[in-house]
Formats: structure tokens, sequence, C-alpha cells
């Protein structure tokens, strides 16, 4: 008994639980295995001790093992769930802002949104714009706009537009009054108003 305490003292010192788990299972199929049965006659009481433990040690082993997995198996699980509805939740907020703002431009600016949406963000050609309230060209986290030099006879239609207004002049002979800009839609807020216009078929939520 000396020389089995010698040998699974290593196991109960590093793994104490398992080790008394496995010692019990092994004293107990060393109680209940008959005397004449052919394990115990052919190695020994104390072999077949040390056997059985070492089996019900592996079992208990294999037994946390899948426990374990399982649990950050279940972690993992919740925390990709958890970071989706965030995600989802923060699309929903961020489409509610969208929404919000549009409907409160005018009607002129919603259209210009939409055109951008559908030429695939040209930069747009107008006179500049003076408002005295809010409105996408004024709106600089939106809107990128600078000074435009170039000639409009030569302009390139396959990267530019020009706004409706700016042609109706041009098409009566009339000269642009003032300095020329250049607008287009920052990429962050143009991405996210074509993912809108796609989910919703409009933007702003009338």
């Amino acid at each position: 008994m000396d020389k089995l305490a010698d040998i699974l003292k290593p196991f109960i010192e590093k793994y104490m639980v398992s080790s008394v788990i496995s010692i019990a299972g092994a004293i107990v199929t060393i109680l209940y295995i008959p005397d004449n049965h052919w394990a115990l006659l052919k190695l020994g009481k104390t072999p077949l001790m040390v056997l059985a433990f070492c089996i019900y040690f592996l079992i208990v082993l294999c037994v946390k093992k899948i426990g374990i997995i399982t649990h950050n198996m279940f972690i993992r699980f919740y925390r990709r769930r958890y970071t989706q509805l965030t995600k989802e939740q923060q699309n929903k907020d961020t489409i509610n802002a969208i929404n919000k703002y549009i409907d409160s431009l005018s009607p002129d600016d919603k259209d210009t949104l939409l055109t951008f949406i559908h030429n695939g963000n040209k930069t747009l050609i107008d006179c500049e714009k003076y408002y005295f309230q809010t409105n996408i060209y004024s709106n600089s986290n939106f809107m990128l706009s600078s000074n435009y030099y170039g000639e409009l006879s030569t302009l390139d239609l396959d990267k530019y537009w020009i706004s409706p207004s700016l042609v109706n002049d041009l098409d009566k002979g009339m000269r642009p009054v003032g300095v020329l800009k250049q607008y287009k839609l920052n990429d962050d807020f143009f991405n996210d108003l074509t993912i809108l216009y796609k989910m919703q078929g409009k933007i702003g939520n009338f």
C-alpha cells in the first residue's frame, strides 16, 4: 500500500480532485471484483488498482476537458451573439439618425442626395450657395466642398455632374454668378446612404 501511495502521490499533488475521484473509483472497482477474476489473478491487487486508477483518472480528465471545451464554445457563442446584437442595434440607431436628418432637409436637398446615390457619388458642380439655415451643402460632416476653377465646357461628365439650376442658366446663355463650387459626399456617408436606399427603397422616413 505504501508503494501504491508513492506511485499516486505526484498525481494527487497536481490533480487533487481528479485523483480523489479516481482513487475512489479504483477502490470501488477492486471491492466489487471477485477474488477469482482473471485480471486480479493475472495482475495482482496493487497493479490492478493502479490500472483502475489510471483509467478513472483519464476518464475524469476527458470529462473535464469536454466541460472546458463546451464552456469555451458557449462563451464564444455568447460573445459573438452579443457583438452581433450590439452591431444590429448600432445599425438601427445609425439608420434612424440618418432618416431623421434627411427628413429635416428640403426636397431639393433630398433630390440632390438621391442623385449622388444614383450616379455613384460623382462630383457636383454648382454656384456657391449661401443659406441661413442648415442644409446638406453646409454640413461638413457629410459633404466635401472646395472651389472649382475648371472650364464647364470641358467638364468630364463621367466624373462630374452639373446642378439642374446651373444647367438651366447655361442653357439660357447666362454666365455663372459668383464662385463655382464642387461638392461630393464623404465616402462613409455615401456608403451609408447607398445601403439605406437599397434596404428601404428610399431615403428618409417620408
